[in-house]
């Protein structure tokens, strides 16, 4: 009968702790190409929404409007950027919602019709604007005339996203970004390349 060697492992002393194995230079190569390439699909995909989704609103017809002030809080936030279609029957809004117009200042204002006037004393039609976070109605009646557009509400997160991206800071970080990853990419290349025919050189 054959004797079998049997290989038992020493526990570590008391006390000691056995450190884990150091990655391999290869799982660190291959765990920072997956980074790598991954970031340049984000960063080109951001591009791509900042140049399109604009334009495909520009192409609906709408128009977005930023809210600067908080008389139309909570529904429309300071900040917040909503889409108004400006094709409307201007003689046809009613009670309840939200227009975009011009005030006689040359102000521009996101507020709420509360009511339609008409009489003969005024020609046309005439609306009563009010901002739901404002305690009184607007001082001035504004005339169908001067209405831009009706409110369709407040744009989502993504699409807010690529509209930032549309202004100089937003456009120099993302194809700034993109620019220095491909950058990097083409550099790790010109590297690899280069090593490998040192290594053909030394062999021959």
């Amino acid at each position: 009968m054959s004797a079998v060697d049997i290989a038992v492992s020493e526990p570590a002393p008391a006390g000691k702790h056995v450190a884990p194995e150091a990655p391999t230079p290869s799982a660190v190569r291959t765990t920072l190409k997956w980074v790598y390439r991954i970031a340049v699909v984000l960063v080109t995909v951001a591009a791509i929404g900042i140049t399109v989704i604009p334009f495909m609103i520009q192409r609906s017809g709408n128009k977005l409007v930023t809210i600067t002030s908080g008389s139309m809080t909570p529904l429309y936030p300071v900040g917040s950027t909503i889409m108004m279609d400006p094709n409307i029957d201007k003689s046809g809004v009613q009670v309840g919602q939200v227009i975009t117009f011009s005030t006689r200042s040359g102000l521009t204002v996101t507020h709420r019709v509360v009511e339609r006037v008409q009489n003969k004393n005024l020609e046309g039609v005439w609306y009563q604007t009010k901002g739901d976070a404002n305690n009184a109605p607007d001082a001035d009646l504004t005339p169908a005339s001067a209405v831009i557009g009706l409110s369709l509400g407040e744009i989502p997160w993504w699409q807010q996203l690529a509209v930032e991206g549309q202004t100089p800071k937003g456009r120099l970080v993302v194809f700034g970004t993109l620019f220095v990853l491909v950058a990097v990419g083409e550099g790790a290349d010109l590297m690899r390349a280069m090593r490998r025919r040192d290594e053909e050189v030394e062999q021959s």
